[in-house]
């Protein structure tokens, strides 16, 4: 399950782990129980977005709430909750909770919009990358690729957002030479794995306009504008 949720981290899957644990009364004893863990729960949560333990039943529609809130909000990943042995076969009388509801997406800056703006104004060859990030936003894609008349491109998890068969879709060798005179990278809901880490070479006086849900992202690879939204 580790390397599952390992790659559901670097995917931006929203995948929802539920794993036992110890019994209660063991949980940091060191005793050498089978499947023990130094810390189950610390190492859980290494591995995802969010996670925690349900204690008792009457904790559990809270918890597993909480769960589903943490991976559909902002930048969607892996969760965990455990249970003890124990916890999983006691009964308590519980309400139902309500739907977990997502936090909604920050609304960008406008100052940073305006920028962004004048930025796209002055290309003359901008390139859209895409990434996980843009998945639902497949119509607004499509409508700003046909407004700027820009390629798109993606590698792995944002390849088919915007369809290979499209007049603007460009497979990554055909994208690199279009790169050789691109002015303007705008990445979408991605990390720019293609231009950054596989290419590495930046045409002279590129400009990087970034949307992303995930603010480090701007602090992981500064663009010239960042919008998180």
């Amino acid at each position: 399950s580790g390397a599952a949720l390992c790659t559901a981290y670097g995917a931006n899957a929203p995948v929802m782990c539920l794993t036992g644990n110890i019994m209660s009364h063991l949980i940091g004893q060191g005793r050498g129980q089978l499947h023990e863990l130094p810390d189950h729960l610390g190492t859980l949560k290494g591995l995802t977005k969010w996670a925690e333990r349900i204690n008792h039943p009457t904790e559990a529609g809270a918890v597993m709430n909480e769960g589903f809130r943490q991976m559909l909000s902002g930048r969607q990943r892996p969760v965990g909750i455990e249970a003890p042995w124990d916890v999983f076969g006691m009964a308590a009388e519980v309400d139902l909770p309500e739907a977990a509801r997502p936090v909604a997406a920050p609304r960008p800056d406008p100052e940073a919009m305006e920028k962004a703006a004048a930025l796209i104004r002055a290309a003359k060859n901008p390139m859209i990358m895409l990434g996980s990030g843009a998945i639902g936003a497949e119509a607004e894609v499509a409508e700003l690729a046909r407004l700027l008349q820009a390629p798109v491109t993606a590698h792995r998890s944002g390849k088919g957002i915007l369809p290979d068969d499209d007049p603007l879709a460009l497979l990554p060798p055909a994208a690199w030479q279009y790169w050789q005179t691109c002015d303007l990278l705008i990445g979408i809901g991605s990390r720019l794995e293609l231009q950054y880490f596989r290419w590495r070479w930046m045409p002279k006086g590129l400009k990087v306009v970034r949307v992303d849900i995930d603010p480090t992202e701007m602090v992981r690879l500064k663009p010239d504008v960042g919008l998180v939204t």
